[in-house]
């Protein structure tokens, strides 16, 4: 199946951000594919007024307080014009999984959402050492307890199995470190703190010298006086490191299966480039793996696509979100809660007949939201000529896709229309025309990016 471009468009804005909204769309048809995937590549050229619309929501959002955060963080991925740094900054929220729930400050969350976003394409070695200084790792991996004498070993065990080299190589099949590693590990961080100014709360990383471990340690072969910058400086360029940076971001952008030799490749895109994550980015989203037909509608969407991805079509110019955060919860999302420090499963686990019904209840609003914002079926089928229920049906598995409906299911949304529309009253229309898309948004074809 080759795609159009058209698909391949909405497939791209999909994948490096959260979908499209038509004017987005349009623009990008107009653009060219080469050209809207370098604008996306080099967000930096991109103009964004997203601050001066957060600046402009009434009431004004206390990121103080967690549920405010989450609508900020939402928002921008609602009216951001550089999604792929959005995107970006989701991703490292999962990889480095930090949850408020332990570090129970938004205030560092927010602070570690930044680290995240400045950094979103930028070097991966500066990206692990500002994180492993970053007060809500601190805290959410007790880095502040690992002091000289009584090592604390959560951040050392998560920053190889989780955070570089993984556990078990995926060549070799051999462990990639060894609890001695952790242990010593664990002691090359040892003092790693943070202070806080208790006029401005402002935080400063410091390295405790008091509390840091100044002997002898041997770690992942190497024999010295190591901190953590020493153990860093070992783990980036490590070859199981580039394998799995190479891996998640092949699984984040364009499908679950990746070959060995795709990832190999990958992995020297990463390693040539000093470890910077554009390259390898720009190295998948160049490829022909990700327009392949294996790729095509190919990852379940997390709430977070879901919801921005259903709003940026239906709803773009929505400056409201108060609601979104608990719906996304509701859906198995919280933004700034990852369940674990292995942050959320992602591919089928989004859903279930709970996580269904909260996205069917989603679309039930948005299907009927009007006013400012919402949907006017009558302007939308005057403005498009769509008189019958069949052009109805066509007209909005492309607008809301394009979205690949067998001609049974384009049959069964038309008899919908067709069985309840009764005297085609302008009424009965619009609401059938509401129902529809609710099914449409309802439908497996959606649930999936």
């Amino acid at each position: 199946m080759a795609l159009t471009t058209q698909e391949k468009i909405a497939h791209l804005y999909r994948r490096v951000g959260f979908g499209a909204s038509q004017a987005e769309l349009t623009a990008a048809m107009e653009r060219g594919l080469d050209a809207t995937l370098d604008m996306l590549l080099n967000p930096e050229k991109v103009e964004d007024d997203v601050d001066l619309k957060l600046a402009q929501v009434n009431p004004p959002l206390d990121l103080s307080k967690e549920r405010d955060l989450q609508v900020w963080w939402l928002f921008r991925m609602l009216h951001t014009r550089r999604p792929l740094v959005e995107k970006m900054t989701l991703f490292w929220h999962n990889h480095f999984a930090t949850a408020n729930y332990k570090v129970n400050d938004a205030g560092l969350m927010l602070q570690q959402n930044n680290l995240f976003r400045q950094n979103a394409l930028g070097n991966f070695r500066l990206m692990v050492l500002n994180v492993s200084r970053d007060p809500a790792m601190l805290i959410w991996l007790d880095g502040n307890l690992n002091k000289k004498g009584n090592p604390n070993e959560n951040f050392a065990r998560e920053l190889m199995e989780l955070f570089t080299t993984g556990r078990v190589d995926a060549v070799t099949g051999q462990p990639n470190y060894t609890e001695k590693d952790v242990d010593e590990v664990a002691r090359a961080f040892t003092g790693w703190q943070f202070l806080r100014d208790r006029t401005t709360g402002a935080t400063t990383f410091y390295r405790n010298d008091n509390e840091h471990d100044n002997g002898t340690k041997t770690a992942l072969g190497r024999t010295g006086n190591l901190d953590g910058t020493d153990v860093i400086d070992i783990l980036i360029p490590h070859p199981a490191t580039a394998r799995r940076v190479a891996s998640e971001l092949f699984m984040y952008f364009v499908h679950d299966n990746p070959t060995p030799a795709q990832i190999d490749a990958l992995a020297k895109v990463y390693l040539d480039s000093k470890y910077e994550i554009r390259p390898v980015v720009r190295a998948i989203l160049t490829s022909p793996e990700f327009f392949s037909e294996k790729a095509y509608l190919a990852k379940v969407k997390s709430p977070a696509e879901y919801v921005i991805g259903t709003l940026k079509q239906i709803s773009p110019n929505a400056t409201n979100l108060s609601a979104l955060p608990e719906e996304m919860a509701r859906m198995g999302q919280e933004l700034f809660n990852p369940p674990t420090v292995f942050g959320w499963d992602g591919g089928m686990e989004w859903i279930n007949s709970t996580t269904m019904l909260a996205r069917m209840n989603f679309a039930r609003a948005i299907s009927e939201g009007r006013g400012s914002g919402g949907i006017n079926p009558s302007a939308i089928l005057s403005q498009n000529r769509l008189t019958t229920p069949a052009q109805i049906v066509d007209y909005f598995a492309q607008a809301l896709g394009p979205l690949p409906f067998s001609a049974d299911v384009r049959a069964d949304l038309a008899g919908y229309i067709t069985q309840t529309t009764g005297n085609s009253s302008a009424d009965s229309m619009d609401t059938k025309v509401r129902g529809v898309i609710h099914l449409i948004l309802g439908t497996a074809e959606y649930q999936l990016a």
